[in-house]
């Protein structure tokens, strides 16, 4: 089972650098390989910005307060990471005040989810958690009088076919909608009115969710977030729904409500609502890796009677691999896997088609599909490919048992996260929509 001493270098720095309180074996860390450094730090940061936790780098590191002229150039884009994120999240408040104001006014009462509720409630400093929106939790009778209010404010609906909209509404619990600020600055607002598909087999009280919460202030305005226990089940639930895949900020963010709310959290009621919401083996996963990798005090006896036969180290192992891996090139290992032990040519015939789409080479180059230029790029495309995933290709051929295993544990990953996959019943419903929303992202 991978625990955090045994993760390699570059890893531990990103998870010692990611806690708001990290210890004195993580402050060592960080201070040892800034003075002299082993790693390439230019790398580590590069992970960091992927897995949307450089700003909590940046904290961290500024208030170790050591430096070295090798490291400056990569500590100054965690510096500059850490104020462009302070000045994009302190529109996005700004926002969410104008909506929560607007909300209270016209008597819709509104929970205040994910990102804008831990920054305000966890971190407790709106610059060290990166976020691209506002999520808001309504009554879905009240839809239709917050969809005119944020028409109101400038917002336009992402899903806008009324037969599209209407659908949606049946069978599925969040529309987003977005307003621009600027040339290439938008602002969305995500409103929910269940924290999960309908079709999904979960059994989440919404009424309870409601006499639960608790009133927060975001600056000169009162709204509400789910009391800490429900609020950790939520950032569970949420992340194993995103197949783990939003990086480690999700699992930080899962470590840091622990950390945040200690002794107040009541974890016989995380166990119980746990059960009643049919989540357990997904709750113990991501508690788990937090007290694991992160040093999260989770009560053994909450862990055993989470458990469950298919949470084995293997799982385990997967899901630690999933919450760290290199963001950029961990599609790419599993489909150059294919290309070397698929079991068809025909198999590996899909993987080149989709390496030298139209699609992939106009997203690539930001040349239009349609364009008679694009055959300029195949060239460059076979180029970049092998300069990015050479040393890919050549670990699968040196080692390929090994990364096979690890292709095994993915398989097993995925089937284990199966209840959050889109059924073709609800992709015929769901027309064009993304897998898990108008957005399909995961940045919250």
């Amino acid at each position: 089972m991978i625990v955090y001493e045994s993760l390699p270098r570059e890893r531990q720095l990103l998870v010692a650098g990611s806690k708001l309180q990290p210890t004195s074996a993580d402050w060592n860390l960080l201070e040892q390989e800034i003075r002299r450094p082993s790693v390439n730090w230019d790398r580590v940061v590069t992970r960091a910005f992927e897995h949307d936790i450089a700003p909590l780098m940046h904290n961290s590191i500024r208030r170790l307060g050591v430096s070295s002229l090798q490291v400056e150039p990569a500590l100054s884009r965690l510096k500059a990471g850490y104020h462009a994120n302070a000045i994009r999240n302190a529109i996005v408040l700004q926002e969410l005040r104008r909506i929560l104001h607007a909300f209270r006014e016209c008597g819709i009462t509104v929970i205040v989810l994910k990102g804008a509720a831990l920054a305000q409630t966890v971190y407790q400093n709106w610059a060290v958690r990166p976020m691209s929106d506002v999520d808001v939790f309504i009554r879905k009778e009240e839809f239709t009088k917050a969809e005119d209010l944020l028409g109101k404010l400038g917002y336009l609906p992402d899903i806008r076919l009324p037969e599209l909209k209407e659908r949606h509404l049946a069978h599925y619990y969040e529309i987003g909608f977005t307003k621009q600020l600027a040339s290439s600055f938008n602002v969305s607002c995500e409103i929910h009115w269940r924290l999960e598909r309908p079709s999904r087999s979960f059994q989440i009280d919404l009424h309870g969710l409601w006499q639960r919460a608790v009133p927060v202030a975001f600056g000169d305005v009162d709204a509400l977030v789910l009391c800490p226990e429900d609020l950790l089940l939520h950032l569970c639930l949420h992340t194993c729904k995103h197949r783990l895949a939003g990086g480690f900020r999700a699992l930080c963010d899962v470590s840091e409500t622990i950390r945040h709310f200690g002794q107040q959290l009541n974890w016989d009621a995380v166990l119980i609502r746990a059960t009643q919401w049919q989540i357990n083996a997904f709750v113990y996963v991501l508690l788990r890796l937090s007290q694991q990798l992160s040093g999260a005090s989770v009560p053994e006896r909450i862990l055993n009677a989470l458990a469950s036969k298919e949470c084995d180290e293997e799982l385990l192992d997967a899901a630690t691999e999933r919450v760290l891996e290199d963001r950029r090139h961990a599609l790419h290992f599993a489909e150059f896997l294919q290309l070397r032990h698929g079991q068809s040519f025909g198999h590996k015939l899909v993987v080149l088609r989709k390496a030298f789409s139209r699609g992939a080479i106009a997203n690539r180059y930001s040349v239009s599909p349609t364009s008679r230029k694009i055959y300029r790029y195949y060239p460059r495309r076979l180029k970049d490919l092998m300069s990015d995933y050479l040393p890919e290709v050549w670990q699968s051929v040196r080692y390929g048992g090994q990364l096979l295993r690890e292709a095994n544990g993915r398989a097993r990953l995925a089937a284990w996260l199966a209840p959050f996959d889109t059924g073709a019943s609800e992709a015929g419903l769901l027309l064009d929509v993304a897998p898990d929303g108008p957005h399909g992202g995961t940045r919250k």
